[in-house]
């Protein structure tokens, strides 16, 4: 009954299904039925539990499988996964009158064209998960928050957004110390020899600053998620680079 709890539950009836009799057989399609209705019951048992409806759930899948029930040569149809994520701290649907996601028909087969489909990466819910429970972010998590999925203040959202990227940002310094101090000559990542971090850091700060003053204002919200949004991405491909430096060696 602490604070901050987290369960997983590890459904693996529809993996193993799914292998072993394919995704378009009975069985699959009886096990997701299954999973469906106890997870139904799991929710309101939860909020009966704890007193209080204060629990986030995130529903998702380590990979998706192709008809034949093997995943793993990168294709779509195995790399997709859904992401469904409720309760306490998570947005809710936004639904439109116009069809939003006809452009890759994914979700045609679904009917829900209408509505509005936020995809992330893998590693992101890592990010998500951190943030619901009010904890810091996984010392080695390449994950960015996806804000698209949280409800709350503008402004937190955007501080933790760059509290993210500054987590990100720590593990690039370390790796930049580990590998300058191990070569003869050290070669910079070229976009921080353009552009130094301070200088990134100092536009952002700026434009927080500037947006807490003015919270009503969603062009000054874009402008400064978009200036965060570029430096995770460009200290994520540091960290790459960091990473891959010896490679050809």
């Amino acid at each position: 009954r602490q604070e901050g709890n987290v369960f997983f539950l590890h459904l693996l009836g529809t993996d193993t299904s799914g292998h072993g009799y394919r995704p378009y057989s009975p069985e699959y399609y009886d096990n997701i039925k299954y999973t469906d209705e106890e997870i139904r019951k799991l929710v309101p048992k939860v909020h009966e539990f704890f007193g209080d409806e204060d629990t986030a759930f995130i529903f998702t899948s380590d990979h998706g499988m192709s008809d034949l029930g093997s995943h793993g040569d990168g294709h779509p149809d195995n790399t997709r996964c859904p992401l469904i994520c409720w309760g306490k701290g998570c947005k809710k649907p936004q639904v439109t009158k116009e069809s939003q996601n006809s452009d890759d028909g994914y979700m045609d087969d679904w009917y829900l064209q209408n509505v509005k489909r936020h995809d992330v990466k893998q590693a992101d819910i890592a990010s998500l998960m951190s943030y619901l429970i009010g904890t810091n972010y996984p010392s080695n998590s390449v994950g960015e928050l996806p804000i698209e999925f949280i409800e709350g203040e503008e402004i937190d959202k955007i501080n933790a957004l760059y509290n993210n990227a500054l987590s990100i940002l720590e593990q690039y310094l370390v790796k930049l110390s580990e590998v300058e101090s191990s070569q003869f000559k050290f070669k910079e990542f070229s976009k921080f020899e353009e552009k130094p971090i301070e200088s990134y850091k100092f536009e952002i700060e700026a434009a927080i600053k500037l947006f807490s003053g003015n919270p009503n204002s969603s062009e000054l919200e874009q402008h400064t998620i978009k200036l965060i949004e570029i430096f995770m991405k460009d200290t994520l491909e540091g960290l790459d680079y960091l990473t891959k430096y010896n490679w050809l060696l």
